[in-house]
């Protein structure tokens, strides 16, 4: 294992590369071990619409597991894995250095279509127009450690908190406009006025950002999370103003009802998979008619990555979603499942600026080299890290 930090980047840039040497992890289906390969790529029959970038940090996701155990046994196709890094360009097609990247810029980001093009990789040639989820950033500021372990997190931190967010903003300007609002005007006022947030999971790495965003972008006044108690401390360091033991059950319900007593939330974000909470749902939350919101990443329940994706998991959800969606009496709130990430870079410029400035920040568990990839996705698979794990793929001096 390594410093969390990386090291002055020992990297050649070259005016081209036509002919590299590569290695990358993958797979074969869930019975298989992740292995490393290595391969020669011919980069001058594909470049002039791309970019080349040397691969410095990478982060695992649980994703990652989720859809390598999810792959049946009988394939026999080779797949990648991992879709967030941070890099450095060592090569520009003609047609993007018109658009504005150049050699020896510091990016960032993830894929939007990972499942065939992984990012565990020493080099990774892109085509920025059909994956824009990249980003250039300051790497005196921003150590590539952290800016590889923040892009999938964020972005499905970022959908939720801002979506809530604009969605509120739209329903205002409808207000100061003269349109109908299904609240009254002094009663909505102190509605917005007194915006809450409870994140379940918030020392998960989806619930630390969302946390922060929840202050920073969010404008939500109280912010409060479920988490173990080992979590409480970094939780509170990320802005957090109550944590909440959950695992006795009753317990829970107690204290979520008495701090309710004096806040209610406008919207519940379920970084874990949760279902307790449907039991007592109208003593926490607003009203439906204010538009509070329970949103979801997972579903019911906690994820198990050696299993991969389970369909059975997703029925409860989907009928408890529709119910929201047709207003049926038996979910009186509003209800969503959240997947996917954002198609445009405009959010990774939003968060990366929060993270130059201090104002979000990104907890990394641990790092390892690249050669130790097994034993980093045994740690993701135990569910202990308290923050990012990296794999380090550059040399460093």
């Amino acid at each position: 294992m390594l410093s969390s930090k990386t090291s002055k980047i020992n990297i050649s840039v070259e005016d081209s590369f036509e002919q590299y040497h590569n290695r990358k992890l993958v797979y074969f289906n869930k019975k298989t071990k992740i292995y490393l390969k290595n391969e020669e790529i011919n980069y001058s029959i594909m470049k002039e619409n791309k970019i080349l970038i040397k691969v410095v940090s990478i982060s695992l996701n649980p994703i990652d597991l989720l859809i390598k155990n999810s792959i049946p046994r009988f394939s026999s196709f080779e797949r990648p894995i991992c879709s967030d890094y941070a890099g450095i360009i060592v090569d520009v097609g003609k047609v993007q250095e018109e658009k504005g990247w150049k050699i020896g810029q510091s990016v960032c980001g993830n894929l939007l279509n990972s499942i065939s093009k992984g990012t565990a990789v020493e080099y990774l040639c892109i085509d920025p127009d059909k994956e824009p989820n990249i980003v250039n950033f300051d790497p005196n500021v921003v150590d590539y450690n952290v800016a590889a372990g923040w892009p999938t997190v964020s972005s499905i931190a970022y959908v939720v908190i801002n979506g809530f967010q604009r969605k509120r903003e739209k329903e205002e300007n409808k207000k100061e406009d003269g349109e109908k609002r299904e609240t009254l005007g002094k009663e909505a006022k102190s509605i917005d006025e007194d915006r809450n947030i409870l994140v379940i999971g918030g020392s998960t790495s989806v619930g630390m950002i969302a946390i922060q965003l929840a202050k920073n972008i969010g404008k939500f006044n109280k912010v409060v999370t479920m988490c173990s108690k080992e979590g409480f401390g970094l939780a509170e360091s990320l802005g957090a103003d109550h944590c909440v033991e959950y695992h006795n059950k009753q317990e829970l319900r107690q204290e979520l009802i008495r701090i309710s007593s004096d806040i209610k939330y406008d919207l519940i974000f379920d970084c874990v998979g949760n279902k307790d909470l449907f039991k007592y749902i109208n003593e926490i939350m607003k009203p439906k008619e204010t538009g509070s919101k329970y949103v979801t990443i997972v579903g019911d329940s906690k994820s198990n990555y050696e299993e991969g994706f389970k369909l059975r998991a997703l029925i409860s959800p989907g009928v408890r979603l529709i119910g929201s969606q047709l207003g049926h009496h038996s979910v009186n709130f509003n209800y969503w499942i959240q997947v996917g990430k954002p198609s445009d870079s405009m959010w990774l410029k939003d968060v990366i600026e929060l993270i130059e400035t201090g104002k979000l920040k990104v907890p990394v568990d641990s790092v390892y080299k690249f050669e130790e990839f097994q034993e980093a996705f045994d740690r993701l698979s135990k569910s202990v890290a308290k923050g990012k794990i990296i794999l380090r793929v550059a040399e460093t001096v």
